[in-house]
């Protein structure tokens, strides 16, 4: 429940109660970059400086594999969250119309 919770609101490893239940400060931002990847969420702008120092994490890289997965599983745009379409967008560069002409390129091959 506590690792369930820490996750799901993207807690910080050092100083919260979860590094009693998660030994490994590694995995568990591992586990938190992959839910809040899987749930389309927000990069976690105020863990930046554990994610990109320690675990080599980007915001760029974060965004490009929420648009690779989101193509893969051929969902369609309006799927994406707005804030987190809106920084995928500032970020990579690819709107709603790039993004159905991408899909429509990737249907026609």
């Amino acid at each position: 429940a506590v690792f369930k919770f820490s996750v799901q609101n993207q807690l910080r490893w050092k100083g919260n109660i979860v590094r009693h239940v998660l030994k490994d400060e590694k995995q568990y931002y591992e586990r938190l970059f992959q839910y809040s990847r899987e749930h389309l969420m927000l990069f976690p702008y105020h863990l930046s400086d554990v994610l990109i120092r320690k675990m080599r994490y980007t915001p760029f890289t974060y965004y490009l594999q929420i648009m690779h997965d989101t193509m893969q599983a051929e969902k369609s745009y309006d799927s994406l969250p707005n804030f987190t379409a809106a920084d995928g967008v500032r970020l990579l560069g690819i709107g709603r119309n790039q993004y159905i002409e991408l899909m429509n390129q990737c249907r026609s091959k």
